[in-house]
């Protein structure tokens, strides 16, 4: 196949070409040229254009049921075979032939018996191979070419078998014509073919001069002039046709791979990192993904053991690089134990070093100026990119101002949006079909200078009472002048000395320690993570106070996301992530490592509630559940304050109003009395709330203020002053040796 102006090239002996016309005036020019190229005594062949029409379901809607205009469009329909058919219905070209060509008539035969165009056809791209050249400068350049080679008979007589780029040195094939060789492009390597989970959305990556390019198949096959020359890629225009056959011929011949369109778990086990690379048992399909063109060059820096030592070791002295990290790590469990997504907000004025600890969990994963971007993004960007880090820690470091409109929007998709785990279903505008809804799974973290409530007030709004829930807000903030010697987890400290240490390592070393962290993770079997997970979950609420009766359910899902961190960081030690000498070490504050995420509930329980809250309703619930545990063991008092056994010692003592025959007590509904519990007032602060660590004064006022216990006020010389305690009966006293006790109204936990 040659192209127009051939008539100028110079005459060749033995060589002969061959002109597969297209439909139309094409169709003459293709004829006029061939006898231009006959008169100038050259040897050629011309075939009409491929006989076939497109299928009527062909996807293409401008070519279904038509008829095939060129050699092209019998590839895109698959008809290879019109081709060969035109092929052998080539005649030669005379000179001063110009139009009404007919074709058929008698085929040119080959010396050696075989048909010389289906050979030609056969042959030219099969062999196709690279060739260099030295340019100015001593400039080596490569390109693809193909050739079109002619079989002579041997010496014995016998055909010659093709030989593989044309190179046959022990000449066992025979004799050789010269080949034609047709420079197709300038040389690239093609990499592997794209498909999706379905098949479909075939994309080809080529690499030219080591810059990767991902192309959708169809455009190579349709426009391969258009699209080379956008990537600067040098080609023969006079070759296009013999370009869309060679791509359209590498669909059926290059490597395959699955293509998620994201990152994360592959369905039968597998992971996929931000950089395309697969962790997990070998499969025929490698799967894997393309990342954006900003992460594409992201590959790991540094070593896990520089990391721990210049980053990890440093940073975990704070509890919040602490909790962060564990909500980085909790991010693959998300989908492993079958939960919904969440996301934490950490709130708190500029420069009290919230990006800090943010850039220390980003760089789990990469440098931490690619993963953890302003939270400025739109909201089809914003699932893009949660769809492409599935699994991974997602990231957004300083929302912009709450007091704009644009702020609520942001805050809106990024907790309700990422809650559901997918992107609503919208139609695209241009094409009109249904685009494609993008899922993940993971933890968001979010830094903002100002909280959800009051964004919502400064734009008359009122937040959604799940918003607590889906996306909880942490407030935290530089120490000031007037704390003095406060001590808390809101109060940030020495975050600047903090940044000092470890900014050097953030530079220097990323991207080790997540690979080493999805290995642990997928020899792991899951059953055993949902089993520590109900566990700590559980240990949580219980330690909280949790009552499902009084709240909606958000101290529920909070507190699994605070498991959810410190199951978390228990993989990350166990995996040997963490130094695992830290797992028993204690923050700068003295509290050890695995505790952090649980104060932290607690913090944002009292953030929530005011701090009140969580510990009356802690002192309630302990004491409720001691008293339904050791029910058992309580002696009995009547109406009248004689106790019922003197002889045997007792916890506490129920107040009843009368004893039956079988000395069960019974109580009356209108007798207060019947409510009561005596118990000394060291068994309350000792047995029962022993273990609290709660001062003994906070938990009597909170008993007071809920009128669990009167106690009495006494006069002291001129002073008066209340006391928990009061005097029992006679038989009560004799019974206990005590002359004062507390009187509980049970009624009133």
């Amino acid at each position: 196949m040659v192209a127009f102006g051939g008539e100028r090239w110079p005459v060749v002996a033995g060589r002969q070409y061959i002109f597969l016309c297209d439909a139309g005036s094409e169709q003459e020019k293709g004829q006029a040229s061939a006898a231009r190229m006959a008169e100038a005594g050259h040897s050629v062949l011309v075939a009409p254009p491929p006989d076939g029409v497109f299928p009527a379901d062909f996807p293409i809607a401008g070519k279904a049921g038509k008829p095939f205009k060129d050699a092209n469009d019998a590839l895109l329909a698959g008809c290879d075979r019109a081709i060969i058919d035109a092929l052998e219905r080539a005649v030669p070209a005379l000179g001063g032939q110009a139009g009404g060509f007919e074709g058929g008539g008698a085929v040119p035969v080959h010396p050696n018996g075989e048909n010389r165009a289906n050979e030609a056809l056969r042959r030219m791209f099969k062999n196709y191979y690279v060739r260099e050249r030295v340019g100015p400068f001593g400039r080596v350049s490569r390109d693809i070419v193909i050739t079109i080679k002619k079989r002579e008979k041997g010496a014995s007589g016998a055909k010659a078998e093709p030989v593989a780029n044309g190179h046959d040195p022990d000449n066992a094939g025979g004799d050789r014509g010269e080949n034609l060789t047709l420079f197709l492009c300038e040389y690239f390597e093609i990499e592997a073919l794209l498909l999706d989970e379905f098949g479909e959305a075939a994309r080809l990556i080529l690499v030219y001069r080591d810059k990767r390019h991902v192309i959708p198949l169809e455009k190579l096959i349709c426009e391969p002039a258009r699209v080379l020359s956008a990537r600067a890629i040098g080609f023969d225009a006079d070759q296009s046709p013999a370009l869309k056959t060679f791509f359209q011929l590498m669909k059926n011949r290059v490597r395959k791979r699955l293509d998620l369109g994201r990152a994360g778990f592959v369905e039968g086990g597998g992971f996929v990192l931000v950089d395309g690379r697969y962790i997990g048992p070998t499969r025929p399909d490698t799967p894997t993904y393309e990342p954006p063109h900003d992460w594409r060059r992201v590959r790991p820096a540094g070593t896990l053991a520089g990391w721990q030592e210049k980053v990890t070791r440093p940073a975990m002295l704070s509890p919040h690089v602490v909790l962060s990290l564990g909500l980085g790590f909790a991010s693959p469990l998300v989908r492993l134990l079958g939960l919904r997504n969440a996301g934490l907000l950490w709130v708190g004025e500029s420069s009290s070093g919230k990006s800090t600890f943010l850039k220390v969990t980003a760089s789990l994963i990469g440098p931490p100026d690619v993963f953890a971007p302003p939270a400025k993004s739109s909201e089809p960007a914003f699932y893009n990119t949660a769809n492409l880090l599935s699994d991974h820690p997602l990231i957004y470091d300083e929302m912009e101002d709450g007091g704009s409109d644009n702020a609520l929007k942001i805050l809106s998709y990024m907790s309700y949006g990422h809650s559901n785990g997918a992107s609503p279903g919208r139609v695209d505008r241009e094409t009109m079909d249904n685009r494609r809804v993008k899922r993940w799974c993971s933890v968001l973290q979010v830094s903002s200078e100002v909280d959800p409530a009051a964004m919502a007030q400064r734009q008359g709004m009122e937040l959604r009472g799940g918003m607590e829930g889906r996306f909880p807000a942490l407030k935290v903030r530089r120490r000031r002048s007037t704390d003095y010697g406060a001590v808390g987890l809101d109060v940030l400290d020495g975050i600047d000395d903090l940044h000092d240490a470890i900014v050097d390592g953030l530079r220097e070393e990323y991207g080790t320690a997540w690979p080493r962290y999805i290995e642990r993770l997928l020899l792991i079997p899951p059953e055993n993570l949902r089993s520590r997970f109900r566990k700590l979950s559980a240990d949580f609420l219980a330690r909280v106070g949790f009552d499902p009766l009084a709240d909606t359910g958000n101290i529920r899902r909070v507190a699994g996301l605070f498991a959810l961190a410190t199951l978390g960081l228990e993989v990350a030690f166990e995996a040997g992530v963490l130094p695992k000498d830290l797992a028993r070490a204690s923050c700068a504050n003295g509290m050890p490592v695995l505790t952090v995420p649980f104060h932290f509930l607690e913090l944002w329980i009292d953030q929530r509630d005011g701090k009140e809250a969580r510990e009356v309703g802690q002192v309630v619930e302990m004491l409720r559940a001691w008293i339904s545990d050791n029910a058992i063991y309580f002696g009995q008092v009547d109406c009248n304050g004689n106790v019922r056994n003197e002889s045997r010692s007792h916890l506490a003592f129920w107040h009843g109003s009368f004893f039956g025959d079988d000395d069960d007590l019974r109580t009356l509904e209108n007798d207060p009395e019947s409510r009561v519990l005596w118990m000394a007032e060291a068994t309350l602060l000792r047995v029962v709330f022993g273990k609290s660590g709660m001062p003994r004064g906070l938990i009597i006022q909170i008993l007071r203020a809920k009128g669990v216990i009167d106690g009495e006020a006494e006069k002291n010389g001129a002073k008066q002053r209340w006391r928990p305690t009061v005097r029992p009966s006679q038989s009560l006293q004799r019974a206990t040796g005590l002359k004062r006790m507390l009187r509980l109204d049970v009624s009133k936990l």
